[in-house]
């Protein structure tokens, strides 16, 4: 199930379930922070829709059949996908994990 919000940018819960977790690890250290990190990783999602070509491709999803772009704010990585009419949320994770694992998911 997804769930649509402004600017035509979609998060699946899972995806939604990943920034939640992001905020609360932070939050245990540093609840200001966490939610600072939150707020600007939503408004970085919101405005992948408006430049959409903006942020490169994902270099380790290319040629996985789809246009994948990511976005970095701070330390977390914004995976979406472009489609013609809205940008799809599908991952959101901090740099420092394993890459190689991230093919697997898509």
């Amino acid at each position: 199930m997804n769930l649509k919000t402004g600017n035509n940018v979609v998060w699946s819960f899972v995806t939604l379930n990943e920034l939640r977790q992001i905020f609360f690890y932070i939050k245990s250290n540093s609840p200001t922070q966490a939610n600072k990190v939150r707020l600007r990783i939503l408004k970085e999602a919101e405005n992948v829709f408006s430049f959409p070509e903006k942020f490169e491709r994902e270099r380790f999803l290319i040629g996985m059949g789809k246009e994948f772009r990511s976005r970095t704010v701070w330390n977390y990585k914004i995976i979406y996908e472009l489609r013609s009419d809205m940008s799809v949320i599908l991952k959101v994770f901090h740099t420092s994990q394993s890459v190689e694992n991230l093919r697997k998911g898509f």
